[in-house]
C-alpha cells in the first residue's frame, strides 16, 4: 500500500469536490490522516463542535487502526454518552469530555454505523486512518466538513486529496506536534485555537 492509497478515490462516481470553505454550519465532520495523527485532530474538532453546539460531551469514532489509549478520567456527561453507545452495541472508552468508539472499516454498512453514533452521542467526528472504500466514501459524503491531516497543506498531496472526494468542504491542517495541545486534545479537555478556527463564527444574536 502506498501513500496514495489513503487519498485516491475508489472506483465510484461523485459530484465535483467543493472548494475549501468553512462558512456553512458544521454539525458533523471527518478527519483523514495517518494513525497517530488523525485522532488528536479529530478529538480537538469534536471538542470544538461540543463547545459550538453547547453539548456536554462529544464522540470520536475511529475508522481503522490507531493508538488505543485506556479510558479513564472521563466526565459524567462523557460517561453517560459512553453508556448510551454501549447500550447500542458499541464498545466505548471515555476520556475527559469525549467518548471514543471504533468502527470496522470493512463494514459495508459503515455509513449507517457512523450515522447511529451521531444520533446516539452527537456531536461526533470520524477519525479515518484507513484507506478509502466505497462504504467509507458514503460516510464521508454525509459530513459537513472534511479535514485532511498533512505535514504539507500546500503541497501536491493535499491537492490530490480533493480528487474524487465527495462534494464536502475540505480543509488541510498540519499534524499536532507532541506537547500540551496534542495531549489536552487526546485527553478530551481542550481544543487548540487553530482547530476551533476551522468552524465558522457563531452568528450574531
Amino acid at each position: 500500500m502506498t501513500v496514495l492509497d489513503w487519498f485516491v478515490a475508489p472506483p465510484v462516481e461523485h459530484e465535483p469536490p467543493a472548494a475549501l470553505v468553512t462558512d456553512a454550519v458544521v454539525t458533523s465532520a471527518a478527519v483523514l490522516g495517518r494513525a497517530g495523527e488523525a485522532e488528536p485532530v479529530a478529538a480537538a474538532l469534536a471538542l470544538a463542535l461540543r463547545r459550538e453546539t453547547r453539548a456536554k460531551a462529544a464522540t470520536v469514532a475511529v475508522v481503522g487502526a490507531g493508538p488505543t489509549d485506556s479510558g479513564g478520567g472521563g466526565g459524567a456527561a462523557a460517561r453517560r454518552a459512553g453508556g448510551r453507545l454501549e447500550a447500542h452495541g458499541f464498545e466505548a472508552q471515555v476520556r475527559g469530555r469525549l467518548a471514543w468508539v471504533r468502527l470496522d472499516p470493512g463494514d459495508s454498512q459503515l455509513a449507517a454505523a457512523a450515522r447511529r453514533v451521531a444520533l446516539i452521542a452527537a456531536p461526533a467526528v470520524l477519525a479515518v486512518t484507513t484507506p478509502r472504500t466505497v462504504a467509507l466514501d458514503e460516510a464521508l459524503a454525509e459530513q459537513d466538513l472534511l479535514v485532511i491531516v498533512t505535514a504539507d497543506p500546500e503541497g501536491p498531496l493535499a491537492r490530490l486529496v480533493s480528487n474524487g472526494l465527495p462534494a464536502v468542504p475540505l480543509v488541510p491542517v498540519r499534524p499536532f506536534t507532541r506537547g500540551p495541545r496534542r495531549a489536552l486534545a487526546r485527553a478530551g479537555i481542550r481544543a487548540p485555537r487553530a482547530v476551533r478556527h476551522l468552524l465558522p463564527p457563531e452568528p450574531a444574536r
